[in-house]
């Protein structure tokens, strides 16, 4: 029947294609990885394998925790506000800044701003690129789909 040959034609084009796409996001997060240097590159590289959902969000807390202390305190000249009696540092990830529309590169208090914008608690904008490494690590970890492209081990 040659509608029934079309549709398996589309449904074949549709999964190669999505498999396609997967390796380019793979490909695109491990570069986005690599550029951000040694130091996260090795906490990156604990990821875990063949690990519970739950196991690998209570990784990913711990890789940010590691993050947490590659973050370098900015000094008093290069901050703006007023209230320098609390330490202050720019997401080590992201470059970001908490959003304060008169000290907008004030970076975040340190460590528990910091620390929530890296998990995306308390309401905060979570860091884009700790978004990254816990789709990441899920997709990693997530039960493979039939026919569809997945890692190495080592990636």
């Amino acid at each position: 029947m040659p509608g029934r040959s079309t549709y398996r034609g589309e449904v074949d084009s549709k999964d190669a294609r999505i498999r396609e796409l997967r390796e380019e996001l793979y490909s695109a997060r491990r570069a986005l990885f690599h550029r951000l240097g040694e130091s996260f590159q090795q906490i990156i590289d604990e990821m875990p394998r063949d690990v519970t959902y739950g196991e690998t969000y209570d990784w990913f807390e711990e890789a940010m925790g590691q993050v947490l202390h590659l973050a370098e305190s900015l000094s008093a000249d290069e901050r703006t506000d007023e209230d320098q009696s609390i330490d202050r540092a720019r997401c080590p990830l992201c470059g970001g800044s908490a959003s304060d529309y008169y000290n907008p590169n004030n970076g975040f208090a340190c460590p528990e701003g910091l620390r929530r914008h890296l998990l995306g608690e308390n309401n905060t904008n979570q860091c884009e690129v700790s978004k990254q490494v816990l789709a990441h690590a899920r997709y990693l970890n997530e039960p493979p789909i039939l026919g569809a492209w997945r890692p190495n081990k080592g990636g």
